[in-house]
């Protein structure tokens, strides 16, 4: 059962009481051309307002103070709620208003709207339930109901066009606004579902995420009102990142992580090379489901702290360790996957398609070439045109993260261990994408204080130093000069994710200083090239 503070349990079910009465006065409105009836649901606008203001008041209320997510989360959700329930009492008011002054109309046939009015007080009379049941299989049952209105809507939307073309479409034209109406409620009752599961289990969670857990449940060994659900992360590619546990649990059992299906099955193709290629790295795949363009994926949750957590957070000492055994790490795999093929990652292409997002967010970018004091200055893609004839390809290819991000890497300082989380971009490539990608990710973190903004300069140089080493002893002589070509790219990519124009902009002209220095170099020096990293990485 969901507890609710009484004036919040009281009122809401006055609202589901007043919609389900509404939801009757409109049935003999439109079935039997009852007026008074319609009247009435004309006269009633302001009580189903009232009620749904006195909840979202007393949640509002109720939200102040100390309170759990899970609280929160379930309070929120009644509010939705009520809104729905108002908002298919508006919907009502509104159908009534579209029919008036039609007499004696052909479209009140029962075979009409009569099913529709079957399915929605069904839908209502599941909602109080529900609550007090703490039932998920309600909220689930209120969703197909909600499905039923509307394929409902779409026969009498069908067969009304079809009549308007055979007979005089006043009458017709009047069913179709009708039917809308109806359409609209049942899109409310889907809302309503939602709200329901996410107050029933006390978690944001949409019907998606229900049926990919349940289809999950048998690798947890549990159901879900047996399983809590933390939302961690959520990614900007659109897949949400949650933490799942046992009822009573403090720890999480594994990591769930929904989202769009294309995605998700490379990310589990990405897991299964790791494990073949270097086996303990990555976690381990526990489920994978699909449905429809969305999938599921069930994975081991690792022990320890991502980077980015040790950086801001933690002490010196343990930040080192995470280095030395991220160098460690990287050495053996580099090592392990290194094929003899060139490596082409053309940067600069990489940079031309995110162009777009990059200047949507960030229009004072896309200057174009001018003067000042009589010296040309290049506009930004002229840059990278010209930077893009320079581009190189690596000696070598080694097996790549692909998304090499601080909080991408978790260090377990117990077992003195490194693992890899979101892989679904791993491939075979030149590793100074990897390298490159970590040292602007240090750069791009929003953190004012000097303290820790020196720790992320302090961490990217020592990325750089241990590539390096390891560049001058597999003879890579362009290391340097395709690390500018990668900075330059993601110093730029990286402000579509940054607001702050402060630090878009440095970012924006360190990426111009490093492109203007590969123009300004001579053709046939690449490895002789060199960039100022200290100065770059200082603030």
């Amino acid at each position: 059962m969901i507890k609710l503070p009484k004036p919040i349990r009281e009122n809401l079910l006055f609202l589901i009481a007043e919609t389900q009465s509404q939801v009757s006065h409109l049935e003999q409105s439109i079935l039997f051309q009852s007026r008074s009836s319609g009247q009435r649901i004309l006269d009633r606008a302001g009580y189903s307002y009232n009620l749904r203001v006195r909840i979202q008041n007393a949640c509002w209320a109720q939200q102040k103070g100390r309170r759990t997510q899970e609280i929160r989360l379930r309070l929120q959700a009644i509010e939705s709620i009520a809104h729905d329930l108002d908002r298919i009492t508006e919907l009502a008011r509104m159908i009534v208003n579209r029919v008036s002054g039609l007499d004696g109309l052909e479209f009140v046939d029962d075979k009409v709207f009569k099913p529709i009015f079957k399915q929605l007080k069904a839908g209502l009379s599941v909602i109080g339930p529900t609550i007090s049941e703490a039932n998920t299989q309600q909220a689930i049952r209120l969703r197909k109901i909600a499905e039923k209105i509307e394929k409902q809507h779409q026969r009498i939307e069908s067969a009304s066009i079809e009549q308007i073309r055979k007979t005089n479409g006043r009458e017709m034209a009047a069913v179709l606004l009708a039917a809308h109406g109806f359409q609209q409620m049942g899109e409310t009752l889907f809302a309503i579902s939602e709200s329901l599961l996410s107050a029933v289990l006390g978690q944001a969670i949409n019907f998606d995420r229900l049926y990919s857990l349940e289809a999950l449940n048998q690798d947890l060994q549990a159901d879900s009102n047996a399983i809590r659900i933390e939302t961690i992360a959520e990614t900007r590619s659109g897949s949400a990142i949650s933490g799942v546990a046992k009822a009573g649990s403090d720890s999480y059992t594994a990591i769930f992580k929904d989202g769009e299906r294309k995605k998700l099955k490379e990310e589990k193709e990405g897991f299964e090379t790791w494990h073949e290629l270097y086996p303990g790295l990555a976690p381990k795949v526990l489920s994978y489901q699909k449905r429809g363009e969305n999938a599921a994926l069930l994975i081991e949750h690792l022990s320890g702290l991502t980077l980015e957590n040790i950086a801001l957070n933690e002490s010196q000492h343990l930040l080192e360790a995470a280095v030395k055994q991220l160098g460690q790490t990287l050495r053996r795999i580099w090592r392990e996957t290194e094929e003899d093929s060139k490596s082409q990652a053309q940067y600069m292409a990489q940079l031309e398609k995110r162009l777009p997002d990059i200047l949507s967010l960030h229009r004072d970018f896309n200057f174009p070439p001018t003067k000042l004091c009589g010296l040309p200055i290049k506009g930004l893609r002229q840059l990278i045109s010209e930077v893009k004839k320079r581009e190189v390809a690596a000696p070598f290819s080694v097996y790549i993260h692909g998304d090499f991000n601080l909080d991408n890497i978790i260090f377990d300082p117990s077992e003195k261990r490194i693992n890899f989380i979101d892989l679904h971009r791993s491939r075979q490539m030149d590793y100074v994408q990897d390298v490159s990608v970590f040292m602007v990710s240090c750069y791009r973190l929003q953190v004012l204080e000097q303290p820790e903004r020196k720790r992320l300069m302090w961490l990217a140089l020592e990325m750089h130093a241990l590539a390096k080493r390891f560049a001058q002893k597999q003879r890579d002589k362009t290391f340097e000069f395709r690390l500018a070509l990668g900075l330059a790219r993601s110093f730029v990519t990286s402000t579509r994710f940054i607001l702050d124009p402060r630090l878009s902009r440095r970012m924006f002209l360190k990426a111009r200083f490093i492109l203007e220095h590969i123009v300004q170099s001579k053709p046939g020096s690449e490895a002789r090239f060199r960039i100022p990293l200290k100065e770059i990485f200082h603030d």
